[in-house]
């Protein structure tokens, strides 16, 4: 009989130490999921204006780019339109679109946020005589 409680005595302990170890576990694994949350929300924050700057840096070289192509080519023969369109006009004209939609799309966003935001007029009496209670 001492064999059998000793026994159910051990299962009780390593069945404890089991649900601590999990618990643990389960601490461990929300500790590491917010702070790769925070990690992620820290490299976008200060990821995005380089970015930004990244895309305005190629936009404006590919126009000065293309600008002294045009320039060249007005200059040996006069000013005339390609026959068919250019690999390096419609790869210009992806890269002003895709920039130009991201641009817009940014904008929107911003005047979301601002526009969306409601004001706090809970802490403000509505007329001067007026006190809150």
């Amino acid at each position: 009989m001492t064999a059998s409680l000793k026994d159910s005595d051990e299962i009780v302990r390593a069945e404890a130490l089991v649900a601590e170890q999990r618990e643990q576990l389960k601490r461990s694994l929300s500790r590491a999921s917010r702070s790769g949350e925070k990690l992620a929300q820290t490299l976008t924050s200060e990821l995005k204006p380089a970015l930004t700057a990244a895309i305005v840096v190629v936009g404006a070289a590919a126009v000065v780019g293309l600008s002294v192509a045009m320039a060249r080519r007005s200059g040996r023969r006069g000013w005339r339109a390609p026959a068919e369109p250019t690999l390096l006009g419609n790869a210009a004209k992806a890269a002003a679109l895709w920039a130009a939609r991201l641009l817009a799309r940014r904008v929107a966003q911003e005047v979301v946020a601002r526009f969306g935001e409601p004001t706090s007029t809970a802490s403000v009496p509505s007329a001067p005589d007026q006190v809150e209670s």
